[in-house]
């Protein structure tokens, strides 16, 4: 599968997306933008999964702020932006912040209730960083849980690796799938599967690739994983820029990069 976020660089550096979004969203253009890299990221996968099939390419996830959740249309717009794809409803995820939901957990839910009842699925994005209740967790319909990368990079230290233990017993209770983010390093990658979790992303996999690059891999059927070698278990991951095919994209304009994250974690 395959994660879209929005990048932005500005005379040839990279700007943060916690710059750059709370700033879209103070000038009420996040939800055009968040539109914009839904349609990019559902045509590109399209594209992709005719292009090259038997793949694995079997989602996409994207991002969404709680403003778009929020919005009157939300639902509408993932519809067209899934039908002028011709994609199918599961091949598309919607990674959400567990501290958006927490704004308004009840309408949030009815709005992810909705989702899933049209075929999307849900999950929740930097789990742990939040302060959901499990009240609320029980009530949002949610498929999977994406470990805070916080977590991963302290899970060396310690004591440490119990709150991953907790969260990871608490996706089996939910009966949901876990990724965890931002896997740096093998000691990281072990530590995680001798706890029971299989799925997981970050720069030891892969650092952003360019989209031909990622074509070439896709071509040669070439399998994912460290320099080193593959990876514990099936942690695979990829990360790669994605042009706007509709127009040149310009500096100063943010362009969608996809990260590949394999296999199915909604699968438990």
């Amino acid at each position: 599968g395959f994660e879209s976020l929005a990048r932005w660089t500005r005379n040839g550096q990279a700007v943060s997306p916690a710059t750059f979004i709370p700033i879209a969203e103070e000038l009420g253009i996040i939800e055009p933008l968040g539109t914009w890299v839904l349609q990019q990221a559902c045509r590109a996968f399209a594209d992709w999964q005719r292009r090259y099939p038997g793949r694995g390419l079997e989602f996409i996830t994207v991002n969404v702020s709680a403003r778009q959740l929020m919005q009157q249309n939300f639902l509408r717009i993932i519809e067209r932006a899934v039908e002028h794809a011709e994609l199918q409803p599961s091949d598309v995820r919607l990674e959400i912040t567990e501290t958006a939901l927490m704004d308004s957990p009840d309408s949030a839910a009815e709005v992810l209730r909705d989702l899933r009842d049209f075929g999307v699925k849900i999950y929740l994005d930097d789990f742990g960083t939040g302060c959901s209740s499990l009240s609320h967790l029980h009530k949002l319909p949610v498929d999977v849980l994406k470990i805070d990368r916080s977590f991963v990079t302290s899970l060396l230290i310690p004591d440490r690796p119990a709150m991953v233990e907790s969260i990871l017993a608490l996706a089996r209770t939910l009966k949901t799938g876990v990724v965890a983010e931002g896997i740096e390093h093998e000691a990281q990658a072990r530590e995680l599967e001798r706890l029971g979790c299989t799925h997981a992303q970050g720069y030891l996999f892969s650092r952003p690739l360019a989209v031909r690059a990622v074509e070439e891999l896709l071509t040669a059927n070439q399998p994912l994983g460290p320099k080193q070698g593959r990876p514990p278990a099936s942690l695979d991951s990829l990360t790669w820029p994605v042009p706007n095919p509709a127009r040149r994209v310009s500096a100063d304009v943010p362009t969608p990069v996809l990260v590949r994250d394999l296999p199915d974690p909604t699968r438990v």
